[in-house]
């Protein structure tokens, strides 16, 4: 393969190291995106919006259901 066999416990290492850190960086943006998405009043701070006073927690929890449950059935 690639990697010889005796650096093979090096390259999964770096393997590891690389995947989580590339799988670790979209997930909070997603999942922050969606939560973004249900709040229903946001505090406006310059004209612009900052904070969500309010959620539709009933569609919050639909979606997180429905994004959350396909990785599930894998």
């Amino acid at each position: 393969r690639s990697v010889p066999d005796n650096l093979r416990a090096y390259g999964l290492g770096i393997q590891f190291v690389f995947m989580r850190t590339i799988g670790a960086l979209p997930g909070p943006v997603i999942i922050g995106t969606i939560i973004d998405h249900t709040c229903t009043l946001w505090k406006t701070k310059c004209g612009k919006p900052a904070n969500c006073l309010n959620y539709d927690y009933n569609r919050l929890g639909w979606i997180i259901t429905v994004y959350a449950f396909p990785p599930q059935c894998e």
